[in-house]
């Protein structure tokens, strides 16, 4: 059977609708509302065209362009008019990640001792003038192709994981890596990535405490861990402390510094979900995701 791609999902069935979750659940997991997703979008449009006056030598020729035509998409973004359709509005990408959190909440419920996982690999650290060059397609190919061969015979289980970052001040990099949700035999070749290739994935990174390969294997705080697998805002996670001289990592979420925040926006408003996810083992359908093999 064809499947239909990633940003093509219906939604999933009410009891797996991140927005309509009741009692104890509300506890563990708050999602944003419609409201604050189009304000987030009218914040993310004024601090691109400040950016674009005040960073004006960081915004030239096409970017400039794109830049502005995002600009003023995201702040027609409003009750009663059509969602942007970008990755860069957090109207679109809620509306994105409650169709893909539903279904990978009730495929992570349904399969036998899934993990949630992240991998850094440690040449996805770029440099903020060097974002616009990436290219997320040979990012995901690099992780697909390691995952192949890092243990021999076919791949076996399901992964699906999307394309994140966090914003590193001290040295102004972007610090590209994957979440996602891991079951069967992916779980032990992403295991198997730091054993086999040691400098690509080991923690000596430079991550500071984050480990480049994490592995979650009991969830219990279900749907919490799924939504860190889809999200729609990168983090300014590490600074330079003038005080100690230190490289510090920063807990509470906290928006990247322009110009680079408005860059980033740029950069990803270029892409479709389909381009920042990888699956395996998995395909799209109109009833969720479903196993391959």
């Amino acid at each position: 059977m064809v499947g239909i791609g990633i940003s093509k999902l219906p939604r999933p069935p009410r009891q797996y609708r991140l927005n309509k979750i009741k009692g104890d659940l509300k506890a563990i997991v708050r999602f944003e509302t419609l409201a604050e997703s189009i304000e987030e979008d009218q914040r993310r449009g004024k601090l691109i065209k400040r950016a674009q006056k005040r960073f004006s030598d960081q915004f030239k020729g096409k970017l400039n362009r794109r830049a502005r035509r995002l600009s003023d998409r995201l702040l027609s973004s409003k009750n009663g008019t059509p969602c942007p359709k970008s990755m860069a509005s957090r109207r679109y990408m809620r509306r994105m990640r409650l169709r893909v959190h539903g279904w990978l909440w009730k495929l992570v419920e349904e399969a036998v001792a899934p993990a949630f996982v992240t991998m850094w690999r440690a040449n996805w650290v770029i440099s903020a003038d060097k974002l616009v060059d990436v290219d997320p397609h040979k990012l995901i190919k690099q992780l697909r192709n390691d995952l192949s061969r890092c243990m021999p015979g076919p791949m076996k289980g399901w992964l699906f994981a999307s394309l994140h970052a966090c914003f590193d001040s001290s040295d102004n990099t972007y610090r590209l890596h994957l979440h996602g949700q891991a079951h069967g035999d992916m779980i032990d070749r992403i295991e198997a990535l730091r054993t086999k290739w040691p400098r690509k994935y080991l923690r000596s990174q430079g991550h500071g405490d984050t480990g480049s390969i994490t592995i979650i294997r009991v969830q219990t705080d279900l749907p919490k861990t799924v939504t860190y697998s889809l999200q729609s805002f990168w983090n300014h996670k590490f600074f330079h402390n003038p005080t100690t001289g230190e490289r510090q990592m920063i807990e509470q979420r906290r928006r990247i510094p322009e110009p680079y925040h408005s860059l980033a926006l740029a950069w990803i408003d270029q892409f479709r979900l389909e381009d920042m996810t990888l699956l395996i083992g998995l395909r799209c359908g109109r009833d969720g995701f479903v196993c391959a093999n």
